[in-house]
Parts: structure tokens; C-alpha cells; sequence
């Protein structure tokens, strides 16, 4: 009988001391974070939700039991001890303290993180938030890489969005934030009538790779299938079209690390999965069609027969950072799993000579990792032949009951799943009324938009302030029954009430970001954690609720 390691009483110490960035925190957005961890703690001792023993005592058994059936499991894991003990120490520390703490007892959950908030001038996006957490006590450095890019190509109304899951260093992740951004770009810009350009600094660029390339065919091992066409107008590129640069992109970008620049180690180079989001929007609404397209399938995410398409989502991944939509209240996956957890991509490991380690629960390519496509790896040419970069495509028209769209690292998906992740963000949407309440006393008022071109002097919107130039602002002052309400003075009131409006948005942004990744920490992630939300104008109908 193979024996088991011994658990000490705890393996997770909690006096340890962290500096951490003071960070205000609303009392509603802090009641549900605490409730969440509370209630995924009990979950994990095996207690019911909202039956917290009465002492330690209590609660010491409880943790004992959880340890003893996991020794006589068939799943036991290292991974799973450590989230025993977290939650052991989270209901130790709501014994004898009041409810909700306070956000700095929440210091030994997140040791060094980050939100940034991005103002995006896309008349899709309310706002984007990324929240970055290094997770220290298992990781040396920050290796997740992400990467907005607005009025992407050259054209209004287009969003660039890109996640880089960093392996063995982030010097790969580094490098293809930068570049595939442009080799995909590069791509779009070749097709006739397109509207995407390259500027002259980047085309500089490109140039210096050409000799890289000369011999790559366009039909070249890219693992592309052609998606089915979509009768897309206006300023909306084909998914097709899309879907294809985005492979020939991916296959170049792995060809440029392969060219081992600035790499350090001679035994393994650096590697990375991706993921990739473009966000176009349309001159004109029209009416949704039905089908997705993704490399020529059909999936199964339905479409609003009577809404109105105002874009388009492209999304692109290789690995296993994924990207889940939130669709009138469901969530769904955007994303292929390209992991040892997926039955397909074992097979092909194992037809093409690699080996899978047992390490794990669904094991690792080589023994290294779980994720069996990517970019880079070149150093290693067991792990290279196995992990390839070969993205998973997706397209599908954009309508009213789009409400929010996350993009995450492996770090968040390995111990939280979709339905988890939805449901939080929907409650922190639902505990916002204030913003519900500024929307509603707007769309009770006449029809006012505003351009900086077109806006009086003394009302011109400073792009230093705003951080971005709004080219939703177009002035069309609609008469009203009453022409005193068109004066100046209303004018004015109206353009601060938007820039209160797109301000509750942002916080809602980066509170959703930031709680997803504490429950993360607190569910015994390993990995570095990033997290990138994206408010779409669905999210609308919770906050009128």
C-alpha cells in the first residue's frame, strides 16, 4: 500500500505579515467578497453554507475530517490539502470578529496585486479592468502579460485585447504582447478593401522579418479550417478573413521566438499560451443572424433572433487561458481547452511521441505543463514538438444581451469554474443601484450627444483628464417642447452626468476583477492570477433592476 504524506496542522502560516496597496473598498462590493470566501470555505470543509462552527474546537474537527477523506480518496493532491487549510484559516478568522472585516483583513489573500482601469472610446465597451496578482507564495515573479490596445488598426469603434500566460519565465509572454498584435494587423491589412493600417514604425518592423518568412506558402501548417462566412457589412471584417490571420499570426510569432532573442537559459527557453479578443462594431445596427462561426463549426451559444448586431467578437486562443461570456445571465465558454484535461489533445501527444507525466490529475506534457498548445518553447525539443501553435478560433455577432466578457489565465481557471465566476460578477452587477438610477433619470431626459470638435470652448472635453478622447460624443441637440432645457447650463449638466456614469462603470469593472481574483487566492491558486473584464452594453439590464 503506497503511504501518503503526513498534513501538518497547518502548512499555510496566517501571521504572516504583507505590505499591501490600500485599497478603499464599497461596503456592499466587501459584504459579498467576505461572503464568498466564507461560504466556498465551508464548502470545502464539508459544512453547509452559513453553519460556521460555534469554536475552534468544532472547527478543528472539521478540518480533520476533510484531511482523513481526502487520505482515503483516489484524488488526493497537494493542491487540495492547501485548500483545506485555507479555508481553515478563513473561518478561523471570522470566529469571534465581526462581519463583514474590514479590506485589510483580507492582506494575506492577495500579497501583490494590481488594477488597472482602461478608458476604451468604443461604443460597445462601458469599461475594461485587468487585476493582476503575482501570488508570491508560490511564484518567483510575474509572468501573465496582458495588453488593450483601442482604435486598433487605425479604425474607430475597434478594440484589441490580449493575455499572455507566461511558462518558465516571461520573456516570451513579454515579446508577443508586443508583436502578434502587429503580425496580426499585418494580416488584416492585406485583404482588398480592407480598412485596417500599419503604421510606418511597424511596417519598419516587419520588414527586418522578411527573410524569416520568404519561404512560408499560404497554405502553410497552420492547422486552419476555413469557418463558416457570415454576410457581415459595414466596417466589420469577414470571420473568415479573421480567423485566418489569426493563424497565420500565431504561426509567425512562433517562428519570431523561435529566433531565441535575449533568451538566457541554454537547456529551455521561455513559452507562453495566448489568448486574443478583437471587438469591432458596427456603422449600423441590423438584425442577428443566427450560427458562429469557429473554424467551420457550429457552437452552440444562442443567438437573440430579435436583437439588434452592433459588432462583432473574434476570439482566438491557444492553451489554456480561456475566455468566458456572459449571455443574458448564462455564462459560456469562448474558448477551446487545449490542455491535458482534454481526451483530443492527449491523443495527439501520444501519436506524436510525447509523454504525459502523473503528477497531477490529468498529468503534464513532458512532465512541465498542462497546457498543450502555445507559443515558444523552442529550447525544448520534446516539449516543442508536443505544444504547438495552433489557436482555436471564434466569431459571433454582438447584441443587447452581450453583458459582460471574461478573459483569465490558467491561475483563475484551475480552481474556479464559469458558473462560479458569472454568478459573482452578476451580484456585484445587481448590488450597484446607484448607477441603474443615473441611467434611468438620463434616458428620461432629451437625446444629447456631444463631440469635443463641436462643444463650446469652455466645455471642451481635456484628454488629459478623460484619459482618452470619447468619439461616441457626437452634438445633436434634439429640440424639446421647452427650449430653455437646451441652454448652456443643461449642456454642461449632461456632460458630467456621462462622466459619472462612465466613472460607476469603471468601479464596477474593477470590482468584479479584483473580487474574482481573491476568491482565486483563497481557492489554493498556484499560478499567477490576471483577470480582465469587459462591460458590454447588456450589462444595463441588471443595474435597472
Amino acid at each position: 500500500m503506497s503511504s501518503k504524506p503526513s498534513v501538518p496542522e497547518s502548512s499555510t502560516p496566517v501571521c504572516q505579515e504583507t505590505k499591501t496597496e490600500s485599497m478603499e473598498c464599497e461596503n456592499e462590493t466587501g459584504f459579498l467578497l467576505h461572503q464568498r470566501l466564507r461560504e466556498h470555505a465551508l464548502s470545502v470543509l464539508g459544512c453547509e453554507p452559513y453553519k460556521i462552527p460555534h469554536d475552534l474546537e468544532a472547527l478543528l474537527l472539521l478540518r480533520r475530517k476533510a484531511i482523513l477523506q481526502l487520505l482515503r480518496s483516489h484524488t488526493y493532491t497537494e493542491n487540495k490539502v492547501q485548500k483545506i487549510n485555507r479555508s481553515y484559516e478563513i473561518i478561523k478568522s471570522v470566529l469571534g470578529r465581526a462581519f463583514p472585516p474590514k479590506h485589510a483583513d483580507c492582506q494575506y489573500y492577495i500579497a501583490e496585486h494590481t488594477v488597472n482601469t482602461t478608458k476604451v472610446s468604443h461604443p460597445l465597451i462601458r469599461a475594461v479592468s485587468t487585476c493582476e496578482e503575482k501570488n508570491a507564495a508560490w511564484k518567483p515573479q510575474m509572468e501573465d502579460v496582458s495588453v488593450l490596445i483601442d482604435h486598433y488598426g487605425g479604425k474607430t469603434g475597434t478594440c484589441f485585447i490580449g493575455l499572455f500566460d507566461g511558462f518558465h519565465g516571461n520573456f516570451a509572454a513579454q515579446v508577443t504582447s508586443k508583436e502578434l498584435p502587429i503580425l496580426v494587423l499585418e494580416q488584416l491589412s492585406k485583404y482588398p478593401s480592407s480598412t485596417y493600417s500599419v503604421t510606418s514604425e511597424d511596417l519598419k518592423m516587419l520588414a527586418g522579418f522578411d527573410t524569416l518568412f520568404q519561404e512560408m506558402c499560404e497554405d502553410n501548417n497552420t492547422g486552419y479550417a476555413p469557418p463558416v462566412l457570415f454576410s457581415v457589412e459595414d466596417n466589420v471584417c469577414d470571420p473568415e478573413r479573421v480567423h485566418r490571420a489569426f493563424a497565420k499570426a500565431f504561426w509567425k510569432m512562433d517562428r519570431l521566438l523561435g529566433l531565441g532573442r535575449d533568451e538566457t537559459s541554454r537547456i529551455r527557453w521561455s513559452g507562453c499560451t495566448a489568448l486574443i479578443c478583437l471587438i469591432e462594431s458596427t456603422a449600423k445596427a441590423r438584425k442577428s443572424e443566427a450560427g458562429m462561426a469557429e473554424n467551420g463549426n457550429t457552437i452552440g451559444i444562442p443567438t437573440n433572433q430579435q436583437g439588434r448586431v452592433t459588432g462583432m467578437i473574434h476570439i482566438a486562443n491557444a492553451g489554456n487561458t480561456h475566455a468566458v461570456l456572459c449571455k443574458n445571465g448564462k455564462g459560456h465558454h469562448l474558448t477551446q481547452d487545449h490542455s491535458t484535461s482534454n481526451h483530443k489533445e492527449r491523443c495527439r501527444i501520444y501519436q506524436n511521441g510525447g509523454k504525459i507525466s502523473v503528477h497531477e490529475p490529468h498529468g503534464l506534457v513532458e512532465g512541465l505543463t498542462r497546457a498543450t498548445r502555445g507559443l515558444g518553447h523552442h529550447g525544448d525539443p520534446l516539449l516543442k514538438k508536443c505544444v504547438i501553435p495552433v489557436p482555436s478560433s471564434l466569431s459571433l455577432p454582438i447584441d443587447d444581451s452581450f453583458q459582460f466578457l471574461i478573459l483569465a489565465s490558467s491561475g483563475l481557471w484551475d480552481v474556479l469554474n464559469k458558473d462560479k465566476v458569472v454568478t459573482t460578477a452578476i451580484e456585484i452587477l445587481s448590488s450597484h443601484s446607484e448607477l441603474s438610477q443615473d441611467r434611468g433619470s438620463m434616458s428620461n431626459q432629451a437625446s444629447v450627444h456631444f463631440s469635443k470638435t463641436e462643444l463650446p470652448n469652455d466645455l471642451s472635453i481635456n484628454s488629459a483628464e478623460t484619459g482618452t478622447e470619447d468619439n461616441n460624443f457626437v452634438l445633436e441637440v434634439i429640440q424639446d417642447s421647452q427650449p430653455e432645457e437646451n441652454t448652456l447650463t443643461n449642456v454642461t449638466a449632461r456632460v458630467e452626468e456621462h462622466l459619472q456614469m462612465q466613472n460607476q462603470y469603471e468601479i464596477l469593472a474593477a470590482n468584479i476583477s479584483k473580487t474574482i481574483v481573491v476568491m482565486a487566492m483563497c481557492a489554493g491558486s498556484r499560478e499567477n492570477i490576471s483577470v480582465t473584464v469587459v462591460l458590454l452594453p447588456g450589462c444595463d439590464s441588471y443595474l435597472k433592476k
